[in-house]
């Protein structure tokens, strides 16, 4: 089967993250991805893309082209590269076009999968009304809606959609074989690797910078933490447009020696490895896959109210906090240290049972893939 993969650029966001996590497990016998992205820029996930037998191609963006010019442009290529047995848009604001273009173009098989519960888009009446009409053409033209949770799927789809059964739940599953080996004497190596105190707390954020993501609030936690003599490190895991204003704001509030950024990584679970505690004050997320991925870790994680009840494994790591109590952060902080899982057996228990193991839940995947084909 030939699956065209709509995408943004292939960096480390949940979504791509979740992506690859698939494409490294499924059948590559029977399931050929094709990733079409919307950028000329490079993504970090490319080379592996391409190695693993993947293909890449590039257009340019609905924004950049308009509706019509981007409907034109999509159908064109589904035309000229295709055929595909199944389009599947990753794209939440694009979906309906890419709908739209998939089913003229006479794709047997469209899928639009959710991966937020809200647009980082002003609430405008303008933007209010392409959401409805975004709804509308997923509606009339996709024949699934895949989500990562039950709210970004609400965000997305119709009432009606999940009337006619064509909803899925699709959780972000994890390779939980990536946390099996941590130890703590690598979480310690890694401290001093990057020139932390041994006896520090150290709280991360892994995300790309973003207003959504809310990463001046750590700033201004980072500010109280300091006026209250704490031994501690932020360290912020990833990269984006607000990085550096977020380090000029860490400057401004002299706490620029108690953060760290380390960019893009590609060893994750060594990273969360020497947390101990996640932070996660997003302003909302589709599910927020970083936190099942602390947990698997077995660290604890203190996360915004916003972010879906679902991303808990009921392994007693995850508190939800409101964002606009500051204090009840720093309250949950100070008695976060050693409150980490060290059960292997438990944790892998509890987020397989959950369905978040792709070991378990690529067969499923394969399944939806292949259904209503002829």
């Amino acid at each position: 089967m030939r699956i065209l993969q709509a995408v943004g650029t292939m960096n480390r966001g949940g979504a791509e993250t979740m992506l690859m996590t698939i494409f490294r497990h499924i059948n590559p016998d029977e399931f050929k991805f094709i990733f079409l992205t919307h950028s000329d820029a490079v993504g970090a996930y490319d080379e592996e893309i391409l190695r693993l037998g993947g293909k890449l191609y590039s257009i340019r963006s609905l924004g950049t082209l308009g509706y019509i010019g981007y409907f034109k442009t999509l159908r064109r290529f589904i035309l000229a590269n295709g055929p595909f047995d199944v389009v599947h848009s990753h794209l939440d604001w694009q979906g309906g076009v890419i709908a739209l273009a998939a089913k003229s173009a006479g794709v047997k098989k469209i899928i639009v999968h959710s991966h937020s519960s809200s647009w980082e888009k002003p609430n405008t009446f303008i933007y209010r009304l392409l959401h409805t009409f975004n709804r509308f053409l997923i509606a009339l033209c996709a024949d699934e809606g895949w989500a990562c949770s039950r709210e970004a799927g609400e965000f997305l789809f119709w009432k009606r959609f999940f009337r006619k059964g064509k909803y899925r739940k699709i959780p972000n599953a994890i390779d939980l074989d990536l946390y099996s080996k941590l130890t703590v004497d690598k979480a310690n190596v890694m401290r001093k690797t990057f020139g932390i105190p041994a006896q520090a707390l150290v709280f991360g954020h892994v995300a790309s910078f973003s207003w959504l993501k809310n990463q001046k609030y750590l700033i201004e936690l980072a500010t109280e933490l300091k006026k209250k003599n704490w031994n501690f490190r932020i360290v912020f895991v990833g990269d984006g447009a607000m990085r550096q204003e977020v380090e000029e704001l860490a400057s401004a509030r002299q706490v620029f020696g108690e953060t760290l950024f380390l960019g893009l990584r590609e060893d994750i679970p060594e990273c969360m490895n020497m947390f101990d505690a996640l932070l996660l004050p997003s302003v909302f997320e589709g599910l927020g896959i970083v936190a099942i991925e602390a947990q698997a870790a077995g660290i604890p994680c203190l996360v915004s109210d916003r972010v879906p009840r679902e991303v808990d494994m009921d392994l007693g790591l995850v508190r939800h906090l409101p964002l606009d109590s500051p204090a009840d952060w720093i309250t949950s902080l100070e008695n976060i240290k050693d409150r980490r899982c060290k059960d292997r057996s438990r944790i892998n228990n509890r987020i397989t049972a959950k369905g978040y193991s792709i070991d378990e839940s690529i067969g499923e995947i394969e399944g939806l893939y292949r259904l209503n084909d002829e």
